[in-house]
């Protein structure tokens, strides 16, 4: 579903989708769900039917059980939150507590998806490190400058997730091109590199734009685009919230130079479909 929100395919990698939404795992919010009920069970009275339900299945079932008691003692440890029965035993699971338990289940899987996400190369170009539960990534908060943006983003976001078609991978599927080589140069791999500021076909889209950004990085940052090197151009153009402090450029800047970039890629996406349905 998320996939689909965000026009990616299905092979987009899950850690991908986690860091740009911000939304955990169902596995993540299920545990935080049943730790939450068991924290409202452990604040009723000793009386109750379900502390005393609690207390007896935690000391009479053994670890394999199916008991949901037992679910939770197992979930507790996944996240070092202790044991059940001690919780169980404790009157004063206060509020504060179960926001210290949702956190520490969040951090769990933000560590997790980050690390993982670390494996992937085709994640290389996408900002991970400010990652955190329920916040949308930089890159999808940055202003929009005209509507036009909205149809440009799926594109972005499938170079930025490694799913884009290039012809290593057209010709995996599809057997169609010169194998791993650029249809558009017949000179170099077509790469995420070589498609946005190496191939010599998309320099007359290129140029255009390119100017727009090193006029707004000369003008405001006093950077020239050429000073820059492959790494930090590319960076520029795939998520520019990975090098915007470095780069000391405000969220006026950013939102300009993301507009160019999406622009870029939009144009240079449309010359080479136009070229590969060409018989």
């Amino acid at each position: 579903m998320l996939k689909q929100i965000l026009s990616d395919p299905m092979s987009t990698p899950d850690p991908a989708v986690y860091i740009l939404t911000g939304i955990l795992p169902v596995e993540a919010q299920i545990h935080t769900k049943m730790m939450t009920f068991y924290c409202s069970i452990c604040q009723q009275a000793d009386n109750s039917v379900e502390k005393q339900l609690g207390k007896r299945q935690l000391t009479v079932k053994s670890s394999g059980s199916h008991s949901w008691y037992i679910e939770v003692q197992r979930v507790m440890f996944k996240y070092n939150l202790g044991r059940a029965m001690d919780m169980l035993n404790n009157a004063d699971v206060t509020k504060t507590i179960v926001n210290q338990i949702k956190r520490q289940i969040a951090n769990h899987w933000v560590n997790e998806i980050s690390v993982i996400a670390n494996l992937y190369q085709g994640l290389k170009y996408l900002q991970t490190d400010n990652f955190m539960a329920g916040r949308i990534h930089n890159i999808l908060k940055i202003k929009r400058y005209t509507n036009k943006d909205r149809f440009r983003i799926p594109i972005k976001l499938k170079l930025l997730t490694g799913t884009y078609s290039l012809q290593p991978l057209r010709y995996k599927i599809y057997k169609e091109g010169n194998q791993e080589i650029c249809n558009a140069c017949s000179q170099e791999v077509e790469t995420v590199e070589h498609l946005l500021i190496k191939c010599k076909a998309w320099d007359n889209i290129r140029r255009p734009v390119i100017k727009e950004i090193e006029n707004i990085l000369t003008n405001n940052s006093k950077i020239e685009w050429e000073s820059l090197n492959e790494g930090t151009k590319i960076q520029i153009l795939m998520d520019i919230t990975m090098v915007q402090r470095q780069l000391r450029l405000n969220s006026e800047e950013v939102s300009k130079i993301e507009h160019q970039a999406k622009r870029l890629i939009f144009l240079i996406h449309s010359a080479r479909c136009k070229l590969l349905l060409q018989p």
